[in-house]
């Protein structure tokens, strides 16, 4: 109740912090984790740090970077950025990580840990190709789905994007939904074990089910913008910020949607 870290957007900066009374002040940690940080347990914090992880035991104050498979793209030209991760249990975490040159990715290899972050392996599928992509979520250690088309199956600029759902760790999948242009999916939600939501950056449809992820539905968002986030709080209860700072409600699933920027100050 009184522990707990934030990590901000102030690149140039210090980014983490830490605070050990309820969020009365904080303090800078030894180093500066980017963009997403998990809580696994124990006081153990996994985060990544340019394109490799970093694993705090002490609910983020110091910080360890792990030297591990994971920087087979260390050296490639461009920017290092994360794409996904998630933490399935207190020893089972999963991230993609990549680095973009010139508008084309290098690596976004899907990597899992089953020590909790001190060791990493590739996931591949059943002929040894390795996972690409930043759209994924695990139901459990081999049950996941994730977003096919778009840059491997289409063209550079996208493709029909398809909903994959697998359930012995990626050697076989099977397609739960194809239709719609893929362009920068951003995530795959479960907002409870029934309802999952996909949406896009750039694109202007979600897809939503209602069984678990077995059968999807297009929503059409148009009139939002370019959507830059999305949180699911709820099963009718929705929200977009766009890349003009505004911000959006639903309280029907995504069939209508409540400019609520003018309540927000500053």
């Amino acid at each position: 109740s009184s522990e707990g870290f934030a990590i901000t957007g102030n690149a140039s900066g210090k980014t983490t912090f830490t605070t050990t009374d309820g969020g009365a002040t904080w303090s800078p940690s030894d180093k500066n984790i980017q963009a997403v940080g998990r809580y696994i347990g124990n006081d153990m914090v996994i985060g990544y740090i340019d394109d490799h992880t970093a694993l705090s035991s002490d609910f983020g104050k110091s910080w360890i970077e792990q030297a591990d498979p994971i920087n087979s793209i260390r050296n490639s030209v461009g920017t290092p950025s994360i794409h996904f991760l998630q933490v399935i249990n207190k020893n089972a975490a999963v991230v993609s990580l990549g680095a973009l040159t010139s508008g084309t990715y290098q690596g976004r290899e899907l990597v899992k840990t089953t020590d909790g972050g001190m060791t990493w392996h590739r996931i591949k599928d059943a002929t040894g190709k390795q996972f690409q992509g930043e759209a994924f979520y695990f139901v459990d250690e081999n049950t996941f789905f994730y977003i096919g088309s778009g840059y491997k199956e289409g063209s550079s600029g996208g493709g029909y994007m398809k909903i994959k759902y697998t359930t012995d760790g990626g050697l076989t999948a099977k397609d739960v939904f194809t239709g719609g242009y893929h362009e920068d999916v951003r995530e795959i939600v479960f907002i409870d074990k029934d309802h999952a939501v996909t949406y896009s950056i750039n694109s202007s449809a979600i897809n939503f089910s209602e069984d678990g992820g077995q059968n999807w539905k297009a929503i059409d968002y148009k009139g939002l913008g370019e959507v830059q986030k999305m949180l699911f709080p709820a099963v009718d209860s929705w929200y977009a910020i766009n890349t003009s700072r505004k911000i959006f409600r639903t309280t029907d699933q995504g069939k209508s949607w409540s400019d609520i920027s003018g309540t927000m100050s500053g």
